[in-house]
């Protein structure tokens, strides 16, 4: 299971990957993000299984990366064409 940490704090953002990597050792890789630009295309381009995300971030908040993920991948989850959507998504 991959995972996705967007917190715009680098030492929270570590720190977080430090108890994530140490308690679940098979959920790799874990992916990080500063900000909410950041985290919008990691999401896309890795599909992680899990991602976590700060509300407050630079460039665009935890809530409006959320809703821009949702967007493309509520399209790809729908697509009448089983191919054309993403195994994990």
């Amino acid at each position: 299971m991959s995972i996705l940490i967007a917190e715009d704090n680098m030492a929270q953002r570590h720190y977080l990957r430090e108890i994530l990597e140490k308690e679940f050792p098979s959920h790799v890789p874990v992916f990080e993000a500063g900000d909410g630009e950041e985290t919008v295309k990691i999401a896309l381009d890795e599909k992680p299984d899990v991602c976590i995300l700060d509300i407050q971030m630079p460039k665009l908040s935890g809530v409006k990366a959320a809703r821009a993920i949702w967007r493309v991948t509520r399209a790809m989850r729908t697509s009448s064409s089983p191919r054309s959507a993403a195994q994990r998504w």
